[in-house]
This record gives C-alpha cells, sequence and structure tokens, in this order.
C-alpha cells in the first residue's frame, strides 16, 4: 500500500493527504513519511534551500476565479502551465511552439473546460505582454496582472508549480514510470 501511496512521487505531505483518503493504520503518517524519505529518486530531487521566499497573493474566495500561469522548459521540451490560485488545480500541456497564438489556443481550452478566471497573473514574458495576448485577455474580460520576468518570485504561485511538476517529471523518469 506504501507504494500505491507513493506511486506519483507527489512528496511527503501529498502522500500522507493521499493515504489518509483511502485507509488508516496506527503509524501510518510515520510510515508513508518514511517510505518517501527512502524513495532514491525524490532524494535526488528534493527541494534545495531558497534565499528568498516566494511572494505569495491572496487566496480568493471560488476556485477558479484567479489563475497564475507560467511558461517552462522542461528536457529541451516548452511547457505551459495554468494553476488555480484558490485550489492548486493545475493544467500543464507541452506548446507546440512560444507564440501567442499556442499560449491563447491553451488558455481558451482551459477557459472552455473550467469557466473564464476573474484575474490571470503571468510574468511580462513576450509571450503573455504582446498585443495579441492582451487583446485576448480585454476581449475575454480577464484581468492580466504582470510581474517582472528579472525577478520570478514576484509570480509566487506559478513558479512553485512549476518546481512541483519537474520534480514530478524527473521522479516518474527516474523510477521508470514514463519515458523521458
Amino acid at each position: 500500500m506504501l507504494q500505491r501511496v507513493h506511486e506519483g512521487h507527489l512528496g511527503i505531505e501529498r502522500c500522507k493527504r493521499r493515504a489518509r483518503d483511502v485507509m488508516f493504520w496506527p503509524g501510518m503518517a510515520a510510515d508513508v513519511e518514511r517510505a518517501v524519505r527512502l524513495c532514491d529518486a525524490c532524494a535526488l530531487h528534493a527541494p534545495r534551500l531558497r534565499r528568498q521566499p516566494l511572494m505569495l497573493h491572496e487566496v480568493p474566495a471560488l476556485p477558479w476565479h484567479k489563475l497564475a500561469s507560467d511558461i517552462f522548459e522542461y528536457r529541451r521540451k516548452k511547457y505551459i502551465i495554468l494553476v488555480d490560485c484558490f485550489s492548486n488545480f493545475v493544467e500543464v500541456e507541452e506548446l507546440a511552439g512560444m507564440s501567442s497564438k499556442n499560449i491563447i489556443r491553451f488558455m481558451k481550452t482551459q477557459f472552455a473546460r473550467h469557466g473564464i478566471p476573474a484575474e490571470l497573473v503571468t510574468d511580462n514574458g513576450p509571450a503573455y505582454s504582446s498585443s495579441e495576448f492582451k487583446q485576448f485577455m480585454r476581449e475575454w474580460e480577464v484581468q492580466h496582472v504582470t510581474s517582472s520576468p528579472h525577478y520570478p518570485q514576484s509570480n509566487g504561485k506559478s513558479e512553485r508549480t512549476v518546481q512541483t511538476v519537474k520534480n514530478i517529471l524527473k521522479k516518474c523518469i527516474d523510477s521508470g514510470k514514463i519515458s523521458p
């Protein structure tokens, strides 16, 4: 059961939550924590201490009201994430290219699936600061809040989510669950 709980390499706290949802035994939390700490893939990709803390935004009152987005690279492929600031629900997709058109297509798909948010927080990268993307935000009546591309901590929600997604990908590849 410990192996099944730890299957996705989600980290100690998420594995404990996952275990609590379906089972119980005395000392279960300690057993789950021990199993995660003994995992070679998790130990290899454990987070390092950060110099400065991420700047967190206020948690909204409703799901899908405020979202954060970022673009990241992993193994020479570009990905985009969209994270709900209320529930931490994440959508990730590999990008065919870095154009605003590809970003807008991804956003439209997510908005059609989950609803149109009131606010979107991104860095000020080229794909998010283009006139095409700004026009899309105006037309869909989404308030677009940007942070500095040279200070990623100011977009803490998406930066933290990028770290989490990259770590899950690394752990799954290292443990042989997915191919590189």
